[in-house]
Order: C-alpha cells, then structure tokens, then sequence
C-alpha cells in the first residue's frame, strides 16, 4: 500500500520503526478506510448537496486511479474544482505546502 500511493520502495526506504509502525497498525488502517466507504456523508446526494467550493487535489505522481477518484468527486458536487498538482504524490500535505496553499487561497478568487 505504501508503495501503490508513494511510489516504488517508499517503504524499503523508511526508518525501521516507521516500518514497524505501519505494519503494526496495518489493521487499524484498513478498519478506517472500510468506514470511510460506508459513511453516508459521501452518498452521491451528500456530494450534490454540498453548497461550498470543494477543490480536489491529486499528484502527477500519484497513481492513476487517483485522478479517477477525484475527478468523480467533483463531478458532482457543484462548486466543485479539480487541480493537478506538478511533482506531488499521496504525500503532498507535507511535500508541497505551499502550493496547496495557494490553491485553497486561489479558490476565492476563481470565485468557485
């Protein structure tokens, strides 16, 4: 999993305990993204109803299916906005602050 969203040997590459971290908690992490495709918060009417500007943000290193993901989002939401980010991955809250910054700035401006 490390590997699919950071890219190849991500996990060959971290500190032994982050390694043991994330092997010990791997359980954890699957109850949570189970519960996240069960929330009724993220319904197709819930998507549609949301009155606020919603910017999706994928990586051009993120794998493809990421794209995917947040592109449907935004299809249905109605100020909804999707945006590439140059160089980024699944990691991109702690690689490209600044960009994702100027991002959530910018959303005001597009008057989105």
């Amino acid at each position: 999993m490390i590997d699919y969203w950071f890219g190849p040997a991500t996990f060959d590459a971290m500190p032994g305990p982050v390694r043991e971290y994330l092997i010990t908690n791997t359980g954890a992490n699957v109850r949570d993204v189970r519960a996240t495709f069960r929330d009724p918060a993220l319904s197709l009417d819930a998507l549609r109803g949301l009155a606020i500007p919603v910017l999706a943000v994928y990586g051009s290193r993120s794998p493809w299916i990421m794209e995917q993901i947040v592109g449907a989002i935004v299809s249905h939401v109605p100020r909804g906005a999707l945006e590439r980010l140059e160089g980024a991955n699944h990691a991109m809250i702690s690689t490209h602050v600044d960009a994702l910054a100027s991002l959530i700035a910018g959303l005001a401006d597009r008057g989105t």
